[in-house]
């Protein structure tokens, strides 16, 4: 079977957008913010996680940058 039709019938999963936007609230920031603004030193992801697989879920995708 091919990867795309495995990956179908997981049928419900949830998809994780994080990047810098996340930290400066717009949807393509001008890269000109300092590194420090980047500082994900107090994520809970694991309970991210939780929360896809008591709802059920059977993915999860993390996406960190969407355009070049």
């Amino acid at each position: 079977m091919d990867t795309l039709r495995r990956f179908q019938q997981l049928a419900y999963g949830m998809f994780i957008h994080f990047g810098m936007s996340t930290f400066v609230g717009k949807e393509l920031p001008g890269g000109k913010d300092p590194s420090s603004t980047y500082a994900p030193d107090k994520l809970e992801v694991d309970q991210w996680i939780q929360v896809a697989r008591d709802a059920g879920m059977k993915y999860a995708v993390l996406t960190t940058k969407h355009v070049a």
